[in-house]
């Protein structure tokens, strides 16, 4: 991977964190995936420098949603939008002469060497993704962009893990074409996150870690489109949404197994279809949708609970054909 900012080097091994920052001023790489010029980053990047804290926004270029933790190898193009703000495009030619938005795994590693470049080496000390637009709950986690930006971060890609969150929320009904509207809500979001990852902060230092969280772990959280009426840690939910539901897949032909070689068949994905998922009454889903933060904490090794007892499944096999 390659950065382009005003020469081309290849990106700086990261190295080992140093302590964690005094809660009053916290080193934050700020990214998404809805493009460094989304309202939802553009108001809480203004809420955490509100809150005396050191922030380097480094976002996609454009919309890049729904790419979970998808990074590019090829050649980079950071450019520098404003103070502390830097937007990232991915070449698609050599030359570079024609671009895309990176991805928001991409982004945030950017981000996070940014940071580091900055401070001597040192930090961040946490990656913070979001404001995202649209909340990301249940089996829609594991296609967010918002979600695999934080954890790539927390990942040891490219030597390094640095803590994360994502944040995620909807926009109430109530503000659609309110910009004015709309601004307030996510102003209202970036003091919770402001005062969440503060708290976070503190708490470690109480307790003498070094890292705002534990290695490994991510929050994914979500603010509901009401005033809140509280917090609940919860467990990742199975269905996409409130409700159930699950993405259908759409052909513009019924049977585009039998095409001829070289025909082409139009597909999409498109609306959802019911899924006959039961929620539980304080789930990730019924909670969101009573108007509560929700919080899950997840793990980004994929490892299964007590994998062991699938090894069973796997005894007998052959491995050669015989």
């Amino acid at each position: 991977m390659k950065l382009c900012v005003t020469t081309c080097s290849p990106i700086l091994a990261f190295i080992a964190l140093g302590a964690l920052a005094d809660a009053s001023e916290i080193q934050i790489a700020l990214t998404n995936d809805d493009g460094w010029q989304a309202d939802g980053i553009q108001t809480l990047y203004r809420s955490l420098e509100k809150g005396g804290h050191d922030v380097t926004l480094v976002a996609p270029a454009d919309q890049q949603s729904g790419s979970s933790a998808a990074i590019n190898m090829g050649q980079l193009r950071v450019i520098r939008e404003a103070e502390s703000q830097f937007s990232v495009h991915a070449c698609n030619d050599d030359v570079c002469t024609s671009t895309s938005g990176a991805e928001p795994a991409t982004s945030a590693l950017v981000g996070i060497d940014l940071t580091r470049r900055k401070n001597g080496g040192v930090g961040p000390d946490i990656l913070i993704s979001g404001t995202n637009e649209g909340a990301n709950l249940g089996s829609a986690t594991q296609l967010s962009g918002t979600v695999g930006a934080a954890v790539a971060a927390s990942s040891r890609t490219l030597n390094g893990a640095v803590p994360a969150i994502a944040v995620s929320t909807d926009v109430p009904d109530a503000c659609r074409e309110k910009p004015a509207c709309a601004k307030a809500h996510y102003d209202r979001v970036g003091r919770f996150v402001a005062n969440l990852l503060e708290h976070l902060a503190a708490k470690a230092d109480h307790e003498g870690r070094t890292r705002i969280l534990p290695e490994g772990l991510v929050l994914n959280v979500n603010d509901p489109p009401v005033e809140a009426r509280g917090i609940r840690v919860v467990a990742q939910d199975r269905a996409i949404n409130y409700n159930g539901a699950t993405i259908r897949l759409e052909f513009s032909c019924e049977y585009c197994v039998d095409l001829e070689i070289g025909d082409t068949a139009e597909a999409a994905l498109s609306g959802f279809s019911k899924d006959e998922v039961e929620l539980a009454t304080n789930s990730e889903l019924t909670s969101f949708a009573d108007g509560y933060v929700t919080i899950v904490p997840m793990h980004i090794d994929y490892t299964a609970d007590n994998y062991e007892q699938y090894a069973d499944l796997f005894s007998g096999i052959k491995l050669k054909n015989q």
